[in-house]
């Protein structure tokens, strides 16, 4: 439809009209145009008024008068009839360019095409919230001592270490939390490491003291627990999940609008447990809990820790979930306005690229959307 009714063709098309040149396929084509829309009638309208013409002609009259009279042209000089018949068709011929070419620009231009906000990715940005209700802000330029009691956190880029907590202590507990678009590193004072991607969080003691080290995460985070036989690491997640470790690694995944908590067991060994019920995990196993627990064998354990990577790793997975893992790491609205499509998804990209190009790589999927202000993202099909 765009190519049949182009700005150049319809305004040709009018000037023809107002000649009377057009032939029957010319005129339907016309009519077919302003039958689209009503802004279009309304242009072709405004653009052969006989009010507006016999203005314009009136006013370029006026000028050719004045032109004439400059350059000492009399029409003393020409023949009567000849002028008559030059001067109409000149005048009308001008008139008409001159509607055309101002009115169709004036309506026919496209709009103006906004400058697209390019939107970057995430990076390495969180929130430390200290025992005593202090925030601390992070950032990836950032490089300070933080003192709590007999320890002192060291923050040195997107990473988090803490030094000198005695084993007695009692300093209450820290939670470092990552907006969307952001991600972080801590090395825990027992010298376990966790790494949060965006939206995410962990509570943790200042000091683990008693015979367990306790933690409780929310979002998505991967673990590389440190071995103490004596004292074993549990981690709680949000939707009553347990897990119990000694030395392992694995990743835990408990973002709210996901159906279910995934724990993927790395190295190690992990118990997983729900209500009493638990379930062991072997290297490249994940747990799947909702009511219950069910164990998932030979995972594609590189595709699970893609984002601690830093890539995008869409093989296999649902529109929705790839869009879950666009809003939080680039911190926009993602909007379905049709509903969400069936539509495969599947490719990899790194986490570094801005936004824009992502999607310009998404457009060449069946994908339809849309970028709009305020950081949305229109999925139209």
């Amino acid at each position: 439809m765009e190519n049949t009714f182009d700005r150049e063709r319809i305004a040709a098309l009018m000037f023809k009209s107002l000649n009377q040149t057009l032939s029957p396929e010319e005129e339907q084509t016309l009519e077919a145009w302003k039958s689209l829309q009503p802004e279009n009638r309304a242009l072709f309208d405004e653009l052969t008024d006989p009010e507006r013409l016999r203005h314009e002609l009136q006013q370029l009259a006026a000028v050719e008068a004045a032109i004439e009279a400059k350059l000492g042209w009399h029409e003393a000089h020409l023949p009567e009839k000849k002028i008559r018949k030059l001067y109409t068709r000149w005048s009308w011929a001008a008139a008409i360019l001159l509607l055309l070419s101002v009115g169709a620009y004036v309506w026919l231009k496209p709009a103006k095409q906004q400058v697209a906000e390019v939107i970057h990715p995430g990076g390495n940005k969180a929130v430390l919230t200290l025992a005593d209700g202090s925030l601390v802000t992070l950032d990836s330029a950032g490089n300070q001592v933080i003192a709590q009691g007999k320890a002192s956190i060291h923050q040195q880029g997107g990473q988090l270490t803490y030094e000198g907590a005695g084993s007695g202590d009692n300093a209450g507990f820290n939670k470092l939390s990552t907006p969307a678009g952001g991600q972080f590193k801590v090395q825990l004072p027992d010298g376990s490491t966790a790494w949060l991607n965006a939206a995410s969080s962990i509570r943790y003691p200042v000091v683990f003291s008693g015979k367990e080290r306790q933690v409780e995460v929310t979002g998505e985070v991967f673990f590389d627990v440190a071995q103490q036989a004596d004292k074993p690491f549990k981690v709680i997640v949000n939707k009553g999940v347990e897990i119990n470790v000694l030395g392992t690694q694995f990743n835990i995944n408990a973002y709210n609008d996901r159906p279910f908590v995934s724990t993927t067991l790395i190295q190690g060994k992990v118990s997983v447990s729900k209500n009493g019920h638990p379930a062991i995990l072997q290297p490249g196993e994940q747990a799947l809990t909702d009511k219950d627990t069910r164990v998932i064998k030979n995972i594609d354990v590189d595709k699970v820790m893609a984002w601690k990577n830093g890539m995008f790793n869409f093989e296999d997975v649902s529109l929705q979930e790839a869009m879950g893992e666009i809003e939080r790491w680039y911190d926009v609205k993602v909007i379905y306005e049709n509903g969400v499509p069936d539509i495969p998804f599947s490719g990899k990209i790194s986490r570094d690229t801005n936004l824009n190009d992502l999607l310009k790589v998404l457009g060449e999927t069946a994908l339809k959307f849309r970028l709009e202000p305020g950081r949305r993202l229109v999925i139209t099909k």
